[in-house]
């Protein structure tokens, strides 16, 4: 039976077969769960002391701040590679605008001084959105780069502010998972990162769907203040091994994490044309319905489309400045 932790016990029908899930559902719930706990009552101190090379952040309160106000930096990738996405996928349709007056700011247009930075959005197509639901996978070993981890994060939340764009409604579930020292003795911490039913915050989304924080502050400290979790994790919190295939279901869909891609997101360029390309090719591959067009442009040739529009060099080339 497995312990169920959070105020979001209904995310424990997505992943089976645990001993123990922490659920949350929202960033800022989570975020206050683990501002309410105590370093020096932890069996683990590994959310706490870990430095920035590793973590991405300079302390856990610099982790909750990302956490609480989205990381708005990311929310500058992810524009970067929005036009990479359309670029690849012109089959899918716009139901989002951009202007002077809007119902939705766009912080990397406004930050970037373009005063056509409010989303307006086609409210005869949002009436009836399907709703998709995507999990992502966040756990990724101690050998794997930070900039890898957040790398993936941006793209993940490019993706799914474009599926959003598409008319879609995403319902997000950024989960991490980790095998204990018995084969049966799996846990995770999972947190609803966007309902289907709110608009799209890209900088809030880009933090919870990965950044390296998110997983090695955050969830380590959720991992290392539970008493129970010192005998089935040990010190080392677990191994990253989990296979998230068997997790997909009819109209859930899930992104593998970083932990056997490393190479594909080692750098902002790769990011922006392998990374995206793997990542759009397993939605595909899952039927995902805002990628299951025929494959044209950039994207669907690297991830086995046959339509080559672009040189990979010309992809890289364009996005240099990221």
């Amino acid at each position: 039976m497995t312990q169920i932790i959070g105020n979001a016990a209904e995310l424990n029908d997505l992943v089976p077969d645990l001993k123990w899930h922490s659920t949350w559902d929202t960033p800022e719930a989570f975020a206050r769960h683990i501002a309410s706990l105590d370093k020096e009552k932890a069996w683990s101190d590994s959310g706490w002391d870990g430095d920035e090379t590793f973590t991405g952040t300079k302390n856990m309160e610099e982790a909750l701040k990302l956490a609480e106000g989205g990381w708005q930096e990311g929310a500058e990738h992810v524009l970067k590679l929005q036009g990479n996405i359309l670029a690849a996928n012109p089959q899918l349709p716009k139901t989002v605008k951009y202007s002077m007056a809007g119902s939705i700011p766009n912080v990397p247009r406004a930050i970037a001084g373009n005063p056509i930075n409010m989303k307006a959005l086609d409210l005869s197509l949002s009436r009836r959105r399907p709703v998709l639901t995507i999990m992502t996978a966040m756990h990724a070993n101690w050998t794997i780069s930070k900039d890898a981890i957040t790398n993936r994060a941006a793209v993940v939340a490019a993706i799914i502010d474009m599926i959003e764009a598409a008319g879609y409604a995403c319902e997000v579930i950024a989960f991490a998972p980790s095998i204990g020292h018995g084969e049966n003795e799996v846990v995770s911490t999972s947190v609803i990162i966007k309902a289907s039913t709110q608009p799209l915050d890209v900088a809030r989304l880009a933090y919870g769907v990965g950044h390296s924080s998110m997983f090695r502050r955050l969830i380590f400290a959720d991992w290392g203040s539970d008493p129970m979790l010192k005998k089935i994790l040990g010190r080392g919190l677990g191994m990253c091994h989990f296979d998230v295939s068997k997790l997909q279901n009819t109209g859930i869909y899930v992104l593998p994490s970083v932990e056997d891609n490393r190479e594909l997101f080692k750098d902002a360029k790769t990011s922006a044309t392998k990374g995206l390309a793997f990542l759009i090719g397993k939605l595909r591959d899952q039927g995902c319905p805002a990628f299951t067009g025929p494959p044209s442009g950039p994207v669907n040739d690297l991830a086995g489309g046959p339509n080559k529009q672009r040189d990979l060099d010309d992809l890289i080339a364009e996005f240099g400045d990221m």
